[in-house]
């Protein structure tokens, strides 16, 4: 869907270039996975879509938030 790209466009340009291929594939498995737990038989609906879109809230937020996760992961592995 045409949305969850462009969500997903938005997320991944925020964070480093060696980082955005695996978030874009994180994200896009988390999307799917709340969908199907909305519509686990049928097709999810463009309200359902949205809805899973403002549940994990702004891009610019979320990408902060994985900014800091990994940061926060990149220290620990260092000790």
């Amino acid at each position: 869907m045409e949305i969850i790209d462009r969500y997903i466009y938005a997320v991944t340009q925020r964070l480093p270039e060696q980082q955005r291929d695996d978030i874009k594939r994180e994200l896009q498995s988390l999307i799917e996975d709340m969908l199907e737990e909305r519509m686990p038989t049928g097709q999810a609906s463009k309200e359902d879509v949205e809805s899973v879109l403002l549940e994990l809230g702004p891009p610019n937020e979320l990408a902060a938030e994985v900014s800091r996760v990994r940061a926060l992961l990149d220290r620990s592995d260092a000790d």
